[in-house]
């Protein structure tokens, strides 16, 4: 860390000013990753480790002091870089990996350099992070082969730990594998970093240019030398790990890294490079060593040779308890379970089952024709798994089966077209239908309240056309025919003014006397025209109009006062509300002479209430009233009385007079007004 700031410092400045490109792999691995990010030049000569197998893009490089990742800019593979190449590289720095690597690189090939010397590791310094790419020789045992993706994928044993390593398949020549395969070798190799998201080492791997450099140390055993055991003598206390035992029995079903076998003690997986030839049922020697497996130990087979055929007969496995698991560990066996669900992989399918109540998964290289709860019968290996760090006996979690293809299973009773899932499906088609439904009723609601409210303002402009209709022929037959007559009494008292004082007395008499008529008429017309305001304005708009319209020149002091929080209120309530009202001021007016009249409009939580009180000449309660006053009473009283109001009326001679009314909410169910 301290080189690397050290470079960082020594470096960033140069950058800054344009310096020359860096010329060493010491210098780009130095770097910090925010550094690295500013693409700086790189130029720099090495030679060639070797390809990164399946991703020809990438190369590891040596300058003869450091190791490094490559990468290409845009470049497939190359028949030229081939280990030993010595190119000059031109690139950027490049942040994205374990350490900074050098991307966008091009190359001009200078000739060929012999490889440098590899560094020699020991089991720390496998994990060094220093390192990464480094050139290194290690001895190692090769534990297993397979073919994967396109290139050849090894275990091996190093230091007593199992490392992944990577070789292109296309030079290794036939029967290679079987002879590499677990004999101790000198390999050497890139040393690469598996890393994750964050860069951080999550393990480590070597590539291998090709089986040039794997030098195989071949023993001394020979055929002769394989002591003959059953499936149950692998490790036990008379044979080890280093001792080569010779194991005869029936495939039961071939896997990319060897095969399931079966004695007349047991089952094991055979660890071998080589599955020609191989299928169920072939009988087969394999010689090999020992080693650790779950639950019991496998065979790392270094030579199979086949025998002939053999039926292969599946054990049926009706009960999952822990020692039934156990006793048919790595074994073919037949279940009969219900599908659960199906998961698609690219490389292979999980079919989630249940039998006797245990859920569990059976692997398929295959993508099934199945439907969630089809009863089916499956033949495959099971293998058991451990439900702790440890996996000791009766520490068993549970099991999966591997299915060698298709054929493995069989539908014995199709899923009901009532499935969970098809259910589900109605009750949302239903689900959706309803909501579609709830929305079609909601909008043809809405249609019909646009309907309703463009006849009920087509039905108001009638009602106004009519009222208006009304006014005109009302001010036809009343005020124009009285103010036609007041002039006509009012010319002839002009005329006969000097001749005959008395009569044009009369005549104007006469003209005061239907004036003070046409001012009636008039006034209880304009009244009329408030109460529409009643219907679209409200009961307090209304009664602010009715006062407003009852001022006059000469006339008594009006006033409103509302008190309260305004409140709906049913039509009809406020209709009579309204016409009391009137009435009342309209006594007051015509009978009282009074000085001030005030209205008085109480919402209260629970009603409300309206009081016309005036100041002026009042009169005995229950006494012969004024001319048409009486009627006005009686109907104020009938009209309280149609709305469940009480009517209150305090007068006396000389005090003026005060009509309440108070109404209260008792459960009316009558469309209300604001």
């Amino acid at each position: 860390m301290g080189l690397r700031m050290l470079l960082h410092v020594l470096l960033l400045p140069a950058w800054l000013l344009g310096a020359e490109p860096l010329t060493s792999l010491a210098a780009v691995r130095a770097l910090d990753a925010e550094v690295a990010a500013r693409n700086l030049p790189v130029t720099v000569e090495g030679v060639v480790l070797g390809l990164q197998p399946g991703t020809p893009a990438n190369a590891f490089l040596h300058d003869g002091a450091t190791g490094c990742s490559i990468r290409w800019s845009g470049l497939g593979p190359q028949p030229d870089l081939v280990p030993g190449t010595r190119v000059r590289v031109t690139g950027v720095t490049d942040p994205n990996g374990f350490q900074p690597c050098v991307g966008g690189a091009t190359y001009t090939v200078l000739g060929r350099s012999p490889l440098p010397p590899p560094l020699h590791p020991d089991g720390e310094g496998l994990r060094a992070p220093e390192h990464d790419s480094a050139w290194i020789e290690v001895p190692a045992r090769i534990l297993s082969l397979a073919v994967i993706d396109g290139r050849l994928t090894l275990q091996l044993r190093v230091f007593g730990a199992v490392y992944p390593a990577e070789m292109p398949v296309d030079n290794v020549p036939p029967g290679w594998a079987s002879q590499a395969l677990q004999h101790p070798a000198r390999i050497r190799g890139v040393l690469g970093t598996v890393y994750n998201v964050d860069h951080q080492m999550t393990g480590r791997m070597l590539f291998i240019a090709g089986p040039g450099d794997v030098q195989v140390q071949q023993g001394p055993e020979g055929a002769s030398a394989a002591e003959p055991i059953m499936v149950t003598g692998l490790l036990s206390s008379l044979h080890g790990p280093e001792r080569l035992v010779r194991v005869r029995g029936t495939v039961l079903q071939v896997h990319p890294e060897g095969c399931y076998l079966r004695d007349a003690t047991g089952a094991t997986f055979v660890h071998t490079a080589d599955q020609a030839g191989l299928t169920r049922g072939t009988e087969i020697t394999a010689e090999g060593y020992g080693d650790f497996g779950l639950y019991r130990p496998v065979l790392r087979a270094i030579r199979v040779a086949t025998n002939g055929s053999a039926p292969v007969h599946p054990h049926l496995l009706e009960r999952f308890g822990i020692t039934d698991l156990l006793a048919h560990h790595r074994d073919l066996v037949v279940v009969q379970a219900e599908v659960l669900g199906i998961r698609s992989g690219p490389r292979e399918s999980v079919l989630e089952c249940r039998a006797a109540g245990r859920v569990f998964e059976a692997i398929l290289p295959t993508t099934p024709d199945l439907t969630p709860g089809d009863l089916i019968q499956m033949t495959g290996i099971c293998e058991a798994y451990p439900n702790r760090p440890i996996p000791r006996s009766m520490t068993v979690g549970g099991f999966r089966l591997l299915l060698a293809d298709a054929s493995a299973l069989q539908v014995i009773t199709p899923a009901p077209w009532w499935t969970t899932t098809r259910l589900a499906w109605v009750v949302a088609a239903l689900a959706a239908l309803m909501a579609a439904s709830g929305l079609w009723i909601a909008q043809l609601r809405r249609q019909v309240r646009q309907h309703l409210e463009r006849i009920g303002a087509s039905l108001r402009a009638e009602a106004v056309a009519g009222e208006r209709d009304r006014l005109a022929r009302e001010l036809h037959d009343t005020l124009e025919q009285n103010l036609a007559g007041i002039g006509l009494q009012l010319e002839g008292a002009d005329r006969i003014l000097e001749r005959e004082p008395t009569g044009a007395r009369r005549a104007i008499h006469l003209a005061r006397d239907m004036l003070r008529q046409t001012r009636t008429e008039a006034r209880r017309s304009v009244w009329d025209l408030r109460s529409q305001i009643l219907m679209e304005q409200g009961l307090e708009a209304a009664l602010a109009s009715l006062v407003e319209a009852s001022r006059g020149p000469g006339g008594p002091d009006l006033s409103l006062a509302v008190h309260g929080q305004a409140r709906p209120v049913p039509a009809d309530v406020a209709f009579h509300v309204f016409r009391v009202t009137q009435e009342a001021l309209a006594n007051a007016l015509k009978h009282a002479r009074a000085r001030t009249i005030a209205v008085e409009l109480d919402y209260t939580p629970d009603g409300l209430g309206v009081v016309i009180q005036d100041d002026g000449a009042g009169f005995t309660p229950g006494a012969p009233a004024g001319p048409g006053m009486h009627f006005g009473l009686v109907g104020m009283e009938e009209r309280a009385a149609r709305v469940g109001g009480r009517l209150t009326i305090n007068a006396a001679p000389g005090a003026g007079c005060r009509i309440h009314l108070q109404w209260t909410d008792s459960g009316h169910h009558e469309s209300t007004t604001p």
